[in-house]
């Protein structure tokens, strides 16, 4: 029971960050998601303008009129930013199977994921954060981080790192945090690397702060 009690304990508290954390960057500008919520992260951090990133209007508001959904800065946690890419990545693992160490890592119902709700590769390609990074079909390049699983099965290092690479070719400021011998949505357990996760993206919140405090200073002087 107080092996039990202290699990929950520490559960619990990884959570209670989490949740302050994501409190806190609604009234900031910020996003943060973890896996297909980071891909829908870093895909509206990119695409703040496009049509299906329309919500719900204001009353009386234009029905013409553009919604703006830019962000300040996006947290991705190990995101499913190539869905085509992963999607590949799938029918080759389940044409050439080898054992996994993530109990969580099932191909099959991963494959029939992609395929309800993309319904097909063109669409999935549609989606790819690097494609449209590449395709210069980028809105804006808010300064992101990702943190990545050095032993995910679920969504391989180098395709975040390929998405690393397009994004500063694109000219954007991203961040890769790589956190070693744990697997897909790790940050979700209590353990030290969840924690060195939490601290770590309070560390880039704080520095997206504390960039936007001086720019203001500066935009204030610049007006005296």
């Amino acid at each position: 029971m107080p092996i039990a009690r202290t699990t929950l304990a520490t559960r619990t508290r990884t959570w209670i960050l989490i949740a302050g954390l994501s409190a806190l960057l609604v009234g900031i500008g910020g996003l943060i998601g973890g896996s297909s919520g980071g891909h829908l992260a870093l895909l509206v951090a990119v695409r703040p303008f496009a049509a299906e990133h329309a919500t719900t209007r204001a009353l009386g508001e234009d029905a013409s009129s553009l919604v703006d959904a830019t962000v300040a800065f996006a947290l991705a946690l190990w995101p499913i930013a190539d869905p085509v890419g992963r999607y590949h990545y799938l029918l080759d693992r389940i044409a050439h199977p080898t054992p996994s160490h993530e109990p969580f890592f099932q191909p099959d119902r991963l494959r029939y994921g992609h395929e309800a709700y993309f319904g097909d590769e063109r669409t999935m390609a549609a989606a790819s954060v690097p494609r449209l990074l590449d395709d210069g079909e980028a809105e804006r390049l808010p300064p992101a981080w990702i943190a990545h699983p050095e032993l995910d099965e679920n969504v391989t290092l180098a395709m975040t790192e390929r998405v690393v690479d397009a994004y500063r070719r694109a000219g954007g400021e991203i961040e890769l945090e790589v956190f070693p011998g744990v697997g897909h949505g790790f940050a979700n357990f209590p353990g030290a690397a969840s924690e060195r996760c939490v601290a770590r993206m309070a560390a880039f919140i704080g520095r997206q702060l504390a960039r936007r405090t001086e720019e203001a200073v500066f935009a204030e002087r610049r007006s005296r």
